[in-house]
């Protein structure tokens, strides 16, 4: 035979559920006001109070996954914010104009206020199993913002000119050391995969500019349309997790790499480059 609580009893923990639930209710209303107010300001291009809201609705539930990444977004747009702002004015935003385009990237190399996108960068190297040239020249206009270079995690090392592609198992990155009296830029990249190896590169590019056909007019096709090409000159791998340090004195490229296995010998590599840039 059940036996029934007393009423009294009853009534306390009917009260107890009820105070629990609206507890709860108000604590999830509370993150969701601060996501929605986190969009607001992310609207307002306002990040800074977008990433607070964030982080104050992660702050009452560290699990709730739309606060996540909304504030991965805003942390990526507010360093792209802060990377402009170190620009000139003239390259701080996207423009149509050709010339001045073409000064940004030759001289800060970025377009439209943002370095260039790490995956074209990437895309003229070759991989760990080839050997030789693939990929010499990309048009920089057109592969910047386009999906075949779809870049989900740009990351802008604020210590230092260093530009990330993070994904899930890799990442990609790359550092403009500088540039040769010859106008070449001279770039250190690091790549990993599954693993612990972590591979550094020297990259050497120039900028220039070019021709492609342009649209049918007439029915006739004219080399017409301007291009901004980022053309590679060579590269050289310098190893595993070698912490290479690279410098430049006019035109000549100095590196210095490690070994991080024993007997950890230092190597130097020194060069000259002899190419005119036009």
């Amino acid at each position: 035979m059940n036996r029934k609580l007393p009423k009294s009893i009853s009534l306390v923990f009917i009260m107890w559920c009820i105070l629990i639930c609206d507890s709860f209710a108000q604590e999830k209303g509370s993150v969701q006001e601060l996501l929605n107010s986190g969009h607001q300001f992310s609207q307002e291009q306002n990040f800074e109070k977008a990433i607070e809201s964030y982080k104050r609705a992660l702050a009452k539930n560290p699990d709730f996954k739309p606060a996540q990444l909304s504030l991965k977004v805003a942390l990526n747009k507010k360093e792209l914010i802060d990377y402009a702002k170190t620009l000139p004015k003239k390259c701080q935003s996207h423009t149509n104009n050709f010339e001045q385009n073409f000064q940004c990237v030759r001289d800060h190399f970025c377009i439209g206020g943002q370095p260039i996108n790490p995956r074209i960068i990437e895309d003229l190297l070759p991989l760990p199993s080839d050997i030789g040239n693939q990929v010499l020249s990309i048009s920089l206009l057109g592969s910047q913002d386009s999906n075949r270079y779809f870049c989900e995690n740009l990351k802008i090392d604020p210590k230092g000119p260093t530009i990330s592609n993070m994904k899930k198992d890799d990442f990609f990155s790359y550092t403009v050391i500088g540039k040769t009296d010859s106008g070449l830029f001279v770039i250190l990249t690091s790549s990993r995969g599954e693993g612990t190896a972590v591979f550094y590169d020297l990259l050497l590019v120039r900028i220039r500019k070019g021709l492609s056909l342009g649209n049918i007019e007439k029915q006739k096709l004219s080399l017409d349309k301007k291009m901004i090409v980022i053309e590679k000159l060579g590269s050289y791998p310098l190893g595993d997790r070698s912490n290479p340090k690279v410098s430049i004195q006019g035109n000549t490229v100095m590196v210095k790499t490690g070994n991080y296995l024993p007997p950890y010998e230092e190597k130097e590599l020194k060069f000259t480059v002899n190419v005119d840039t036009p």
